[in-house]
């Protein structure tokens, strides 16, 4: 996890911020840090990124992977988590919670 930021090009003096993700094992009832997915199948394309549309509140439209920092009470997170579990459902996804590398493919030439 921490090995790309020793090829960082930044200034080794720069601080950054770690986030701990909270477990399903910590939470299964939820919420907890989860990524789509679908099982592994050999050969298999990838998968489009569900929508997640919510208030300009939560989500700001347009800022490219800026922080976006809002207060929230537990019961609007808890609102939010579970429309975002609804959202990667519908899309026909799974929710991954602890993930093993797929094996490598030859690529063709």
């Amino acid at each position: 996890m921490l090995r790309p930021l020793s090829r960082s090009s930044k200034d080794p003096g720069e601080r950054f911020r770690l986030y701990r993700a909270r477990t399903y094992a910590e939470a299964p009832d939820g919420p907890y840090s989860f990524v789509p997915c679908l099982p592994y199948k050999s050969g298999a394309d990838g998968f489009p990124r569900p929508s997640l549309r919510l208030s300009s509140r939560w989500i700001s439209a347009n800022l490219a992977q800026g922080a976006k920092a809002t207060p929230a009470t537990l019961t609007e997170l808890r609102y939010l988590w579970e429309t975002l579990v609804e959202v990667v459902e519908r899309a026909g996804l799974a929710q991954g919670v602890e993930l093993n590398v797929p094996p490598m493919q030859q690529q063709e030439p």
